[in-house]
């Protein structure tokens, strides 16, 4: 199509835009690809079918007209929108500059976008004057497709490249490391630019190894899995495995791509794995204890010089025994069946304490631990045993038990109440002593004392986990000089001492405790009495004095107060003489050498003297007693009345 204007035939040369506006309506579509023809002031003045085909539209040249393009909208390669007065074809008309192969996208009416490629050249008259521009296009949208997906593939292959999780590496053909990705690089801790341009054999740890791989790959070999040591940059060492091949072009070794694989802590944990079994193995023969692995039959796999030792056997007789040969007959049927379980995967260990008979006959016991070793599919494959010679244990544990037994029937014949209980006051033991005091029979395992109620001794409540022996398990410390009273159920009530004291194992541990109480009853009867005298002589209106052996006075109540004018702070401490007029000094040591033959003087009448020198007559009662028994001390109780 076009819009053909008059031009003077006047004989001259036409202009290249003339001659494109005076041609047939049909000159442009015989151009190959899209073609349309703009006028200096940027009218669309012509375009052939290919164009209108690509824009999707045919555009008007007539009123009312277009500029610059025939497309509905216009976009850069990037998407972001181009005004039609900004195109490449607008600049070629404005300033005369040729555009040559500019990516626009052209957008139709029906939404459809097509990327062209564009070739605009300024057409000038004779004089250099711009008449118009012509526009050569074509839909590239195609080969768009293909560079995004050739793009795509290769940012994919870089990425590949660059984050992959192993180790990359190519290598030219005279071993310059021409490039590594950030895993190569950050196994071995080099930045890329002391990484990079040096030669491979740098990095290797072992010469002969890296000129092998070299030689290998400039062959054409693959390698798989090739072992190989790094020097990394802090001097450690890497173990890696190298997957690599060459690359070939006319027949020439270009370069290698390798894969570095670290393989590092799996070598260091197959170390420590094959050190483990070096000394487990030396662990097994050095053992103190017996061990032997048996098969499901019990016969003995493998057994350790402890366990030769244990048995008094060597190694080839006991492998060639099951051991069951060696259990004394009156275990044997036991060990059988817990065995038997063990292989069956009813359990998968035991342990037993049994009697086994050495060659020499002697028998000796033996805990035996049992474990089993099943495949992956739960399968027996043999038992492990681990023998300890518990011959000496045993004698020590029965006379430790005979011990236990003479202790117990000693405390149980003791007169006094004695019970124990372990660390956590949990009662342990109990005499019959023990039962007649709490008018009960404790439980086994019943807490702290044996007792049905405690009070203290002034009645109130003693919670039992307060007691003297809860208070010895808490703070550790044996407890002494406490009282209390236990309640029978029947009501009646008995004060007691308690002894607890604490008990501990030969580490100094506390394991429990020991606790005696001891009946006080008669004692309290006869300090009730004791009181009840003290006060009748305290308030008695008879002069009561006690003196001992040698006439020191010891006590004086407030009858000797009112009856001689001294007072208790004044004689006390002193000789009875003071009393004595001085004619008859010589009664006292009558009087005392009497009470010594444990004679009793009464209503002896005589004359004593008052703290003022007066007279007074009296008639003394005179009386020994035994103040402590034990020490057979006595003293004398003069009993003065006045008449």
């Amino acid at each position: 199509m076009s819009n053909v204007e008059e031009f003077p035939l006047t004989g001259r040369v036409l202009t290249e835009y003339e001659a494109l506006i005076t041609s047939a309506p049909t000159a442009l579509d015989a151009i190959p690809g899209a073609v349309y023809v703009c006028d200096h002031e940027g009218w669309l003045v012509g375009y052939n079918a290919e164009a209108a085909e690509l824009w999707g539209r045919q555009p008007s040249l007539s009123a009312p007209r277009e500029r610059f393009c025939g497309s509905q909208r216009l976009f850069l390669s990037d998407g972001s929108p181009m005004d039609h007065q900004e195109c490449p074809m607008a600049e070629a008309i404005k300033t005369g500059v040729s555009t040559r192969n500019a990516e626009v996208i052209i957008e139709r009416p029906d939404g459809s976008r097509i990327f062209a490629l564009v070739n605009i050249r300024p057409l000038r008259d004779h004089r250099g004057v711009i008449q118009g521009a012509i526009n050569c296009f074509q839909d590239i949208s195609q080969q768009k497709r293909i560079e995004a997906e050739v793009n795509c593939k290769s940012k994919d292959l870089e990425d590949f490249f660059e984050n992959s999780a192993i180790g990359l590496h190519i290598v030219s053909a005279a071993g310059i490391i021409l490039r590594a990705n950030k895993a190569e690089l950050e196994l071995l801790g080099y930045p890329a630019d002391e990484y990079v341009g040096r030669h491979i054999a740098e990095f290797h740890a072992d010469a002969p190894v890296i000129g092998d791989i070299l030689d290998r790959l400039s062959c054409g070999e693959k390698l798989d899995r090739y072992p190989a040591r790094l020097r990394a940059r802090d001097g450690s060492i890497k173990h890696v495995l190298i997957t690599s091949n060459s690359r070939f072009e006319d027949g020439k070794f270009v370069n290698t791509r390798c894969f570095t694989t670290d393989i590092t802590s799996l070598h260091e944990t197959e170390n420590a794995w094959r050190e483990t079994e070096e000394r487990l193995a030396a662990t097994y023969q050095a053992a103190t204890i017996g061990i032997a692995e048996s098969d499901a039959d019990g016969r003995l796999l493998r057994v350790n010089d402890a366990f030769c030792t244990m048995l008094g056997r060597s190694r080839e007789q006991l492998l060639n025994m099951t051991f069951l040969d060696y259990t004394h007959e009156d275990d044997r049927d036991e060990e059988a069946r817990c065995y038997a379980r063990q292989v069956s995967g009813e359990t998968d260990t035991y342990a037993i304490r049994k009697r086994a008979v050495k060659a020499d006959g002697t028998v000796i016991y033996l805990d035996v631990y049992s474990s089993t070793v099943r495949d992956r599919t739960g399968r027996f494959r043999y038992g492990v045993r681990v023998l300890l010679d518990v011959t000496e244990a045993k004698r020590m544990d029965d006379r430790r038990r005979e011990s236990e037994q003479h202790m117990r029937d000693l405390l149980e014949a003791l007169p006094a109440a004695v019970y124990t209980t372990d660390a956590e006051g949990r009662i342990t033991f109990f005499n019959k002593a023990a039962v007649e005091m709490a008018g009960r029979t404790p439980q086994i395992g019943d807490k702290w004392c044996v007792t049905w109620r405690l009070y203290r001794p002034d009645g109130t409540y003693l919670p039992h986990d307060q007691c003297p022996m809860a208070v010895t398990l808490k703070e550790d410390r044996p407890v002494r000089g406490e009282q209390a009273v236990a309640e029978r159920p029947d009501g009646t009530r008995v004060p007691f001492i308690p002894y607890p004291t604490p008990l501990h194992d030969v580490a100094g541990k506390l394991v429990g405790a020991v606790n005696m109480l001891v009946d006080i009853s008669d004692r309290e009867k006869a300090a009730e009495y004791a009181e009840r005298l003290a006060s009748i002589v305290r308030f008695s209106d008879d002069a009561i004095v006690s003196k001992d052996t040698q006439g020191i006075i010891q006590t004086w109540n407030k009858g000797a107060e009112r009856l001689f004018g001294y007072s208790a702070e004044e004689v006390i401490g002193k000789p009875i003489n003071i009393l004595i007029p001085p004619d008859r000094q010589g009664e006292e040591p009558g009087i005392l050498e009497r009470i010594r033959r444990d004679e009793h003087i009464d209503h002896y009448e005589t004359v004593r003297i008052r703290k003022d020198g007066s007279l007074i007559d009296v008639s003394l009662t005179v009386s020994p007693f035994e103040r402590r028994p034990r020490s057979r001390r006595r003293r004398v109780e003069d009993r003065a009345r006045y008449y």
